[in-house]
């Protein structure tokens, strides 16, 4: 099972972070914007316009830079060997066409 961190105060108000095992609506997206990063080359502006939400249950962009999936770099974001290894091992090249992302990452209400 995949984790997220997330931040909570303890009773004397001390920051720590604790991990809280995902929902598999939130893996399955956060494995869509892996893909979705991995099929061309993306600007962080095209991945925040694409990816970034203010919805609190939804943090998929968060969730995979806190856990070292994606990086920035030049303007350009790129999937870390951790985010390549979780991708080959949750989705395997043999289910994934060359161009695979999704065309509207986006869920809607």
């Amino acid at each position: 099972m995949l984790f997220s961190t997330s931040d909570i105060y303890t009773e004397n108000n001390s920051r720590e972070l604790k991990q809280k095992p995902m929902s598999d609506t939130v893996e399955n997206l956060i494995l869509d914007l892996l893909e979705w990063v991995a099929a061309k080359d993306r600007t962080y502006y095209d991945t925040m316009d694409a990816w970034r939400t203010s919805c609190p249950k939804l943090p998929i962009w968060e969730d995979a830079t806190d856990r070292g999936l994606v990086e920035t770099e030049s303007n350009r974001v790129r999937l870390t060997s951790a985010g390549v290894a979780l991708l080959n091992k949750r989705r395997p090249r043999s289910t994934r066409g060359t161009n695979s992302a999704p065309a509207d990452p986006i869920p809607r209400a």
